[in-house]
């Protein structure tokens, strides 16, 4: 933690680890902490609650900070010899640490047919995204624009 902090930031901080009534949605700049507060958190929900790890979600902006996140807790979880800590290590696989695309498509992937998906969708990768967001822009001006042609 930064020791600039002021007695009030650090009672925020603490209260949004240990507060479970209510969600947080941690924002900041790189390198101020967001990673550790989240894992103290996840720690501290599982110690409190006795709930799984699978019942948590924890959504990141980047793929990286969701790596982060899983390798974070997957280290402060390996030293658990027994109770909630061990099985949340034990079940870390099926955590719900992704980015907000990828919660989405995990959801869309375990209820395909509730949310009216084909079950065999796939998700784009970058190359092909950007070549379906210029054939919509493309089609867009078109329609909107028809002295465009």
């Amino acid at each position: 933690m930064n020791p600039a902090m002021s007695e009030e930031e650090l009672k925020t901080r603490e209260l949004a680890v240990t507060d479970l009534e209510r969600s947080y949605l941690v924002e900041a700049s790189a390198g101020t902490g967001k990673t550790e507060l989240v894992v103290r958190r996840v720690l501290h929900t599982l110690c409190e609650t006795q709930c799984p790890m699978e019942s948590i979600v924890v959504i990141t902006y980047t793929e990286k900070a969701a790596l982060e996140l899983k390798q974070r807790l997957r280290k402060e979880l390996a030293t658990a010899k027994e109770g909630p800590l061990r099985k949340a290590y034990l079940d870390l696989g099926g955590a719900w640490i992704h980015t907000l695309h990828g919660f989405c498509a995990r959801l869309l992937q375990e209820f395909p047919m509730e949310a009216g998906v084909d079950p065999g969708f796939a998700i784009l990768d970058e190359r092909r995204g950007t070549f379906f967001r210029q054939e919509a822009w493309e089609r867009w001006l078109e329609e909107t624009l028809p002295e465009r042609k």
